[in-house]
C-alpha cells in the first residue's frame, strides 16, 4: 500500500509516465490577464446585488405610482369645489349680464319714446 501511494505521488509529479498535474503550474500574469480576472470576480460579484437592486427599484416605482395615483385622486377632489364655484360664479355673470342687457333694452326703448 505505501509502494501505491508513492507511485501515485510520482505520477501526480510528473516523476513516471504521462501523469496530469493537480494543478495547472501558472508563472507571473500579466496585467491584461489581472484585469481580465477582477473584472470576472466584479462582474460575478456584483450579480447577485442587482437582482437586490432591481428588486428595490421595482419596488420604488411601484411606491411612486401608487403616491402619484393617490396625489391625483386629492387633486381631483380639491378640484371639484372649485368647479363647482367656477361654474356658480358663470351662471351669477350670465344672470348680471341677462339683467344688463334687459335694463339697457329697457332705457333704450324709453330713450326711443321720449324723443
Amino acid at each position: 500500500m505505501l509502494q501505491d501511494v508513492m507511485d501515485l505521488r510520482q505520477v501526480s509529479m510528473g516523476g513516471l509516465g504521462n501523469g496530469v498535474p493537480r494543478r495547472y503550474e501558472q508563472g507571473p500574469k500579466i496585467i491584461s490577464q489581472v484585469h481580465e480576472e477582477a473584472g470576472l470576480e466584479i462582474w460575478v460579484g456584483n450579480m447577485q446585488p442587482l437582482s437586490k437592486m432591481d428588486q428595490s427599484i421595482s419596488t420604488e416605482l411601484t411606491q411612486a405610482k401608487q403616491d402619484q395615483s393617490s396625489e391625483l385622486a386629492q387633486a381631483e377632489q380639491d378640484q371639484s369645489p372649485i368647479s363647482t364655484e367656477l361654474t356658480q360664479a358663470e351662471q351669477a355673470q350670465s344672470s348680471k349680464l341677462a339683467q344688463a342687457e334687459q335694463a339697457q333694452s329697457t332705457i333704450s326703448t324709453e330713450l326711443a319714446q321720449a324723443e
